[in-house]
């Protein structure tokens, strides 16, 4: 049995799919023979080519993303994934299985609208060998964790699982274009861990991969990261829920096995602003073995709002966290959400004062906030008759997004001078900075420095070096054909 791979995901910043090339190293550990076909570096019609070249069985899709999240600028990505099964199912007489975060999120709903045949919530790892083994030897579809699929007309859910996650075998890096993707956005990733334990009243990450953390081998992580810097990757981004949710005595190891191993890479960190969680002898060591940044969720300066949002920290906390990373001579890199229930001009004002206060050099600001099913948010939004119970949530839907459009963004935008060095905050013109960020990575000298610093690196830039990059950029948003493809590497 043969299966096809596929990555239809060109939404820009171009971040490599990482999960779906862990879920290809499963197949080639089962000896399952696939191809793999990634719509950043071929068109759509090789998907055809390759289904009527070859006798292929199954094929595999990743949703990433369910849209563009962008409350300014909304893009929707599921109508194309339907088309696409849709035309994979008239080229050839295959199943088709979906999977990816996006899918994992609202597995029902966008199994019933694609008409794919099979879907992967959260871990596919042993589900996707699984549901080729049943496919081929007619096995019990009920007995595969985390498998959607229709059943007697009806769609069904398997029971969840974290499966044997924790022992899987070192994972290659070699099937996906990992240096081509590095090119163009500067940075690689990896995932030590899976799995979330909190409940924020917004986000569905525990839907998706759980909310027990299952943490991966160090060695093997080890092993991996050496193979991502002999191809050339010098700084990695740990796409784990928060870095510090794996607890202290694993980030002790993991960062005295990397010294030991003499790695050379740098990378950033994603952590839950909880002072409580990391000490300064820790976060000296993780400055020690290439931690040069960190990505916290503060997501409000207002006490009230987190409480609402079900997070428990408080804005005091992100300060004290922050004054620890600068301590140990990590840069931190804020994230803020603007649009919980109960924000209001003053709460903002608190956000901006705590923001001043803390005297970043970058951060992010997110206006618009999207709901999701089986979240606070949604039961918030049912109960105020926003959405309907059992809504197609599908369809992006966002809490009072006519007020954030019409006065919670335009005060972002008269008061956001000041707040820091670089502020990334809600524009129309969006297409135009992802552009950007791409040319700055490919022609401007700015691979393997992190996610901060993007500012400084424009700033620093001769006038004409900036002209150039901006003219490029210009030339790319008027001709899209010029930046259909990634270069290869």
């Amino acid at each position: 049995m043969k299966a096809l791979m596929i990555n239809p995901n060109r939404f820009k910043p171009h971040v490599a799919p990482v999960g779906l090339e862990y879920v290809c190293n499963s197949l080639v550990r089962e000896k399952i023979e696939f191809d793999l076909v990634d719509f950043n570096f071929e068109p759509e019609s090789a998907v055809y080519r390759k289904l009527r070249q070859k006798d292929v069985d199954l094929v595999g899709i990743t949703v990433r993303n369910l849209d563009s999240g962008y409350l300014s600028k909304i893009e929707l990505f599921q109508p194309s994934i339907k088309k696409l099964v849709e035309r994979i199912k008239n080229t050839c007489d295959c199943k088709v299985v979906l999977g990816g975060a996006g899918f994992s999120s609202m597995p029902r709903e966008i199994l019933a609208y694609s008409g794919a045949d099979f879907g992967v919530v959260g871990y596919g790892e042993e589900a996707l060998p699984q549901i080729v083994r049943a496919l081929r030897q007619g096995g019990d579809l009920n007995k595969i964790d985390n498998l959607t699929w229709r059943k007697n007309g009806k769609i069904q859910v398997n029971p969840l699982s974290t499966g044997n996650y924790e022992n899987i075998p070192v994972r290659r890096r070699n099937i996906v274009r990992n240096s081509s993707y590095y090119r163009v956005y500067g940075i690689g990733s990896i995932e030590a861990m899976r799995g979330c334990p909190r409940r924020c009243g917004y986000c569905c990450e525990p839907n998706i991969s759980g909310s027990k953390v299952v943490k991966h081998k160090v060695g093997n992580i080890i092993e991996e990261l050496k193979e991502l810097k002999s191809i050339g990757i010098h700084h990695v981004f740990l796409c784990d829920s928060e870095t510090n949710f794996g607890g202290q005595e694993y980030l002790f190891d993991f960062c005295e096995q990397l010294i030991r191993s003499r790695v050379g890479i740098t990378w950033t960190a994603s952590m839950y602003p909880d002072p409580e969680t990391v000490s300064h002898k820790l976060l000296c060591l993780m400055k020690e073995a290439g931690c040069s940044e960190v990505y916290i969720g503060a997501d409000s300066g207002s006490d009230e709002i987190l409480t609402g949002m079900g997070r428990s920290h408080s804005a005091e906390d992100t300060t004290v966290m922050v004054e620890k990373l600068r301590k140990a001579n990590l840069r931190p890199l804020p994230a803020y959400l603007i649009g919980w229930p109960g924000e209001s001009i003053k709460t903002i004002e608190e956000t901006f004062a705590h923001i001043k206060s803390c005297r970043f050099d970058d951060v992010l600001l997110f206006a618009g906030i999207r709901i999701y099913a089986d979240t606070e948010l949604a039961r918030i939004a049912m109960k105020e008759g926003i959405i309907q119970e059992n809504a197609d949530l599908l369809e992006p839907t966002f809490y009072q997004p006519e007020r954030v459009l019409r006065e919670f963004i335009p005060f972002i935008r008269r008061n956001v001078r000041g707040l820091a060095k670089s502020v990334v905050y809600p524009k129309r013109g969006v297409d135009f900075e992802n552009l950007l960020m791409r040319n700055v990575y490919l022609f401007g000298g700015f691979t393997g420095r992190g996610l901060t610093g993007f500012g400084d690196r424009m700033n620093s830039m001769s006038p004409g070096e900036r002209m150039k990059i901006l003219g490029k950029t210009f030339l790319d948003r008027l001709l899209p054909a010029r930046c259909r493809y990634i270069p290869t590497a």
